[in-house]
């Protein structure tokens, strides 16, 4: 006698009418001589069975599209170190079709140089459980490669991984470092002195090394770590009150310049000339400040504002006339020992020529005709 397996997709009919999937057997009953007398049927509920087979189909199939489909690179590899299941993108990378790449050693899909690499990460990963993570050159292109292991029965029996092409975003990146590199060339190369401010409080979170030197600093860290009165006058209206004034009116109203009072590293002041806007760098609520050292314009202003006055003192009081004209003759000055000798005031002769006001005009015209004579060319009167 033997156990017969029945249907292998048997339903059973239940009394209120549900359908149960089964797995069934049978056996026969025999007597003591041999006769069959019966059947012995043994039948099992597959439900759970069934349900799991169908979520094990269902997960085969989600992960057979995601293989099929995805832009990552995803590879699984036996202790052996042989590729068993690759997504389709590999087709690409390697050239050959899926079904010529499983089974295959690191050595027969990559040159040998970067297989030897490979295979020594593997091996790592499989001997010592550990994660890595490498960023690798092939064909012109860069790949940054996640591998892990995979534990059976409490050991790492296989090694899977996913690799994702980053030669774009290192070409952005170095493009973003070689930028990055020319403008802080620039931003140090410049004659101005370049602050970058906290909008609220005026800290100043970066300077170039013009400002730098220009205050006879040593280095960025030191200027960074003075204080607003050792970098400022800090006199009114050169004080903190009204640096923080600017720096809102500049993030509210939009750029402008104005003249400043700083302060050297070794206490001298220094006259700038700043012009501050807002600036998004580094997410915005900062100031950008470009100064200019106007120290030996504001001394050459000063000594020119003596010299004026000194000229005005003298004109003033002298006690002989002092007439001053252009190349023209159009008078310029006129002071008050001039106003005395001619009768004239200084605001009726300004801008007029002396022959009109001091000479009889017959003269001036006899004059010219002795000059035209000597010169042996016109000269016309006045």
């Amino acid at each position: 006698s033997k156990i017969v397996g029945l249907a292998n997709h048997t339903i059973l009919i239940s009394k209120k009418g549900q359908e149960i999937p089964i797995a069934d057997s049978g056996a026969p009953i025999h007597d003591n001589e041999g006769n069959i007398k019966g059947v012995v049927l043994v039948i099992r509920d597959q439900n759970k069975e069934r349900e799991s087979q169908k979520a094990l189909r269902e997960s085969e199939e989600i992960f057979s599209q995601f293989m099929k489909y995805s832009h990552i690179y995803v590879f699984f590899k036996d202790k052996d170190i042989r590729s068993i299941r690759l997504s389709k993108n590999y087709e690409k990378m390697l050239g050959k079709p899926i079904e010529e790449l499983l089974g295959k050693n690191m050595f027969e899909l990559f040159p040998s140089e970067f297989a030897a690499k490979m295979v020594e990460d593997d091996k790592k990963i499989l001997n010592e459980g550990k994660i890595i993570e490498v960023v690798e050159e092939l064909n012109g292109r860069i790949y940054s490669t996640i591998k892990f292991p995979i534990h059976h029965d409490g050991k790492p029996e296989f090694l899977a991984g996913f690799t994702i092409d980053i030669t774009e975003s290192k070409k952005a990146e170095e493009a973003l470092q070689n930028s990055e590199r020319n403008l802080r060339e620039i931003y140090n190369s410049t004659n101005e002195a370049i602050f970058l401010h906290e909008a609220d409080k005026g800290k100043v979170i970066d300077v170039n090394e013009t400002m730098i030197r220009m205050f006879g600093y040593n280095s960025k860290e030191e200027v960074l770590n003075a204080s607003f009165e050792e970098l400022n006058a800090n006199i009114p209206p050169y004080d903190y009150i009204t640096a923080i004034n600017y720096l809102k009116k500049a993030l509210t109203e939009g750029p402008h310049v104005f003249e400043w009072l700083g302060k050297k590293k070794n206490g001298d002041f220094i006259w700038l000339e700043v012009s501050l806007k807002s600036s998004s760098i580094g997410g915005g609520g900062k100031i950008l400040a470009v100064a200019r050292d106007i120290t030996e314009r504001k001394k050459t202003e000063e000594n020119l504002r003596e010299v004026t006055e000194l000229q005005k003192a003298i004109l003033e009081n002298a006690s002989y006339a002092i007439i001053s004209t252009n190349a023209e003759g159009v008078i310029r000055s006129f002071n008050p020992a001039a106003e005395k000798i001619t009768g004239y005031a200084a605001a009726d002769v300004i801008n007029k020529y002396t022959p009109e006001i001091f000479h009889d005009p017959a003269e001036i015209f006899e004059r010219a005709k002795l000059f035209s004579k000597e010169l042996g060319e016109t000269v016309h009167p006045g």
